[in-house]
């Protein structure tokens, strides 16, 4: 299994066999069995038709959000699966015509259990938006009623649904996104082991 990683490389052993090199261009993704979209700074509320309110983003798209855009369209094009971590995550749900809550407390820093089918499992959390998925997607993981206050197109907190998606499936992308960060975390660990083995059901890859 070949990995390439949009805008930054990395090795994280508990993860991959292999080091995930760093691709820009949809021409270095040539033979990839799978695209990695990591972390990071929060994209630009313009992805999914707002302004920035709560967002630490500009109302421009940044040259990553432009570049993991790009990868993103090409590997829908020839078919080439998306593991999608974090902010990677954001992004596809943003693309496939999601949005984000701009801003949520409470996910930032903690350790916290997400539900799987009635199962908890132990996550990791360093985040402080979450995507709001659109009804084509699937929710897989979600954590319970962590964020008291949430906001999205203005500065004043919303309610909101009590689960907070935590691991998504994007079948218009084949994408499977991670909001928590498995990379961080030991080889035994629950979101790593689940990782692992939803990247086989969904994405058709071994990690």
């Amino acid at each position: 299994m070949k990995a390439v990683g949009a805008y930054i490389g990395a090795y994280y052993p508990q993860l991959f066999r292999e080091s995930v090199p760093m691709i820009v261009s949809p021409l270095q993704m040539k033979d990839a069995d799978l695209l990695v979209l990591w972390g990071g700074d929060d994209i630009s509320p313009t992805l999914y038709g707002e302004k920035v309110h709560k967002a630490y983003a500009t109302d421009t798209l940044s040259k990553r959000d432009k570049c993991e855009v790009n990868l993103v369209l090409y590997a829908k094009r020839v078919g080439i699966p998306i593991l999608a971590i974090c902010r990677g995550m954001q992004l596809v749900c943003a693309m496939a015509g999601g949005s984000l809550y701009q801003h949520v407390d409470n996910h930032e820093g903690c350790h916290h259990k997400i539900i799987i089918d009635g199962e908890e499992f132990d996550s990791n959390s360093a985040h402080h938006q979450i995507v709001i998925p659109t009804d084509k997607m699937k929710v897989i993981g979600v954590a319970k009623n962590r964020s008291p206050k949430k906001y999205r197109n203005s500065f004043v907190p919303v309610d909101a649904p009590e689960d907070e998606p935590e691991i998504l499936w994007i079948p218009e992308f084949n994408c499977l996104g991670i909001q928590g960060h498995p990379e961080w975390l030991t080889r035994s660990h629950d979101l790593v082991k689940l990782t692992h083995i939803l990247s086989k059901d969904f994405l058709n890859v071994e990690l």
